[in-house]
Parts: C-alpha cells; structure tokens; sequence
C-alpha cells in the first residue's frame, strides 16, 4: 500500500488483463482496449471505494470519485497496439461508453483521463 501508486505494463499484466471494447469521441470505433478494471488496481493497493486522484504526463490531474472509479476501465493498449504518450498512453482511463446512457456520456467523458502514469489516495 502507500499514499502513491506507480506500476509498471508487466505488473499490471500480473493483476489479471481483460478487454474492453467500446467506442470513444477520441478513436474511430469501435476499439478492443486490453487492460485491467480501475477497480482491481485500486484493490490491490487497498484503496477500494474511495475517490482517487489521477495525473497525467501532461500536467493534468483531477480526481475520480469513488462512484466513477468503479465503472473505470485501465487500458494499455488498444486494437493491439500498446498505448504511446502520443496516442493517450501510457495507460488510458475509458469506460464502456457504447453500453451507457447518452446522458451519461459527458460526464464521464471528464474522467476518461489519457497519458495517465500516476495515482494516488486522496485526503478524503
């Protein structure tokens, strides 16, 4: 456990890898993205159903509330090419949009956070 999570491709693979296939407004799609649940990560470090804070290589950070966190999906690749900071890599939080209500698009549009590489507790 700990206040910051940092992990490498090779231990999220070991956390147990799925895939994803959804659309975005980001990608032409339908896209099979491979990765884990948000959920799964955050378990593993003992932070389940709390909110979180995200922060990506391009100085953009936010925080992921709990009820969000659980319907996040972290990707590392997508149609089987690994994610490049040049096309939202490293890692990609994106969520089933093809399955949700139009309503709920944009918000969680907000949370889908690209060239993610850290994330950490919050103080809540």
């Amino acid at each position: 456990p700990g206040d910051i999570i940092k992990m490498s491709i090779a231990d999220i693979w070991e956390l147990g890898v799925s895939e994803l296939t959804t659309e975005t407004i980001w990608t032409d799609g339908p896209n099979t993205f491979k990765g884990v649940p948000l959920s799964t990560l955050l378990e593993s470090h003992s932070l389940s159903g709390r909110p979180i804070n995200v922060f990506a290589l391009n100085d953009y950070t936010t925080t992921i509330p709990s009820e969000i966190v659980d319907k996040a999906f972290l990707a590392f690749e997508m149609d089987g090419v690994p994610l490049k900071p040049s096309d939202k890599g490293p890692l990609w939080v994106i969520f089933d949009f093809s399955s949700m209500p139009s309503k709920d698009k944009l918000l969680y549009q907000t949370y889908a956070i690209w060239q993610l590489y850290k994330v950490s507790k919050t103080n809540e």
